[in-house]
């Protein structure tokens, strides 16, 4: 009989680790909401749909370890009432702000919490369907240069920006020399760092993109007002010919120096036929191109420097013409 109670008593004992975690999360639980700063505040319900819940946690001003100094009100510690998991990447909304998770601390304490900061602006642009997206973001207005390194200057307009993002579907397949327009200039990305992985060897973990942008020239069809950029659609392979007129390749923006030769036939059943063609030229400022006719079926374009309104090509034989408008750019 007594090895019987002894041998329930074990099944129920609890090391030494899971008493204290229990008995501080019961402490916790009774006294977290007796504090002046408890809020109601948004957590981001599902990484990366921008869908919020309430949930009840506290939010402290943030002190920046090196110095002891209080940070800003752009910095927010989020403290919650029970354990979570990694959270860094997640986005919380309250005072009228969208705030994204830059660091957590989840791990072998009682409870959770996360440094957040306040995303002061949103990179918008259009996906590869041509839909617009919208990434709140974070633009750090203490950082110069590719290095990280933050110093007390101010951004200028020639200068470089740090742009946070939460790491989700959309927002990786940024790129190099996309665009945005952050109230109402032109901005394009130079480097993208996403070498903070979650996990060491998941190369796909990592919960935050860190973006290099520096100031763009700004072109004919950016919408300065609600600072959307021009959107290009990607350029689709060069189609089979089959009957009509043809120019290829389907080639439709040129950086500066680069020369792209391009032809140009009449096809019939997907014979090239005997036509040949004249061409004119429009749009574009003669300034910033080179247009070199090579004979009857082709021609070259150079492009020498930006220009906002795209150079069209107009190729016409005896049966119709065919046009190529083409985006001069200066990079």
């Amino acid at each position: 009989m007594t090895l019987k109670f002894y041998n329930a008593y074990k099944a129920i004992e609890k090391t030494p680790k899971e008493s204290y975690y229990d008995n501080a999360q019961a402490q916790i639980d009774a006294q977290f909401t007796n504090s002046s700063t408890i809020d109601t505040i948004g957590e981001e319900v599902t990484f990366g749909t921008q869908v919020y819940t309430d949930t009840q946690v506290r939010t402290v001003t943030v002190f920046n370890p090196k110095t002891g100094r209080k940070e800003g009100n752009d910095w927010r510690r989020i403290i919650f009432q029970s354990p979570i998991v990694e959270n860094i990447g997640y986005r919380y909304e309250f005072d009228n702000n969208i705030w994204l998770s830059t660091n957590d601390n989840s791990y072998g304490e009682p409870t959770s919490s996360v440094i957040t900061r306040r995303c002061n602006n949103v990179w918008r642009y259009r996906d590869i369907n041509g839909d617009l997206m919208e990434e709140p973001c974070v633009v750090d207005y203490s950082y110069s240069g590719n290095q990280f390194e933050y110093k007390t200057s101010i951004i200028t307009v020639s200068g470089d920006a740090l742009v946070i993002l939460q790491a989700n579907d959309k927002s990786k397949a940024l790129k190099i020399n996309d665009r945005t327009i952050l109230n109402g200039q032109a901005f394009k990305i130079n480097g993208i760092y996403n070498f903070g992985n979650n996990e060491t060897f998941d190369s796909d973990s990592y919960p935050l993109i860190y973006m290099d942008v520096f100031k763009d020239i700004e072109r004919s069809e950016d919408d300065l007002v609600n600072n959307i950029p021009e959107w290009i659609p990607p350029i689709p392979s060069d189609p089979t010919p089959t009957d009509g007129i043809f120019i290829l390749p389907n080639v439709v923006e040129i950086g500066k120096d680069e020369e792209v030769e391009y032809t140009v036939y009449n096809y019939a059943s997907g014979v090239p036929q005997a036509d040949v063609f004249t061409y004119g030229l429009s749009g574009a400022d003669a300034s910033n191109y080179e247009f070199t006719n090579v004979g009857g079926n082709n021609f070259k374009v150079k492009s020498l420097g930006h220009d906002y309104t795209k150079l069209k090509v107009t190729c016409t034989t005896g049966i119709g013409s065919e046009d190529i408008d083409i985006q001069l750019n200066n990079w």
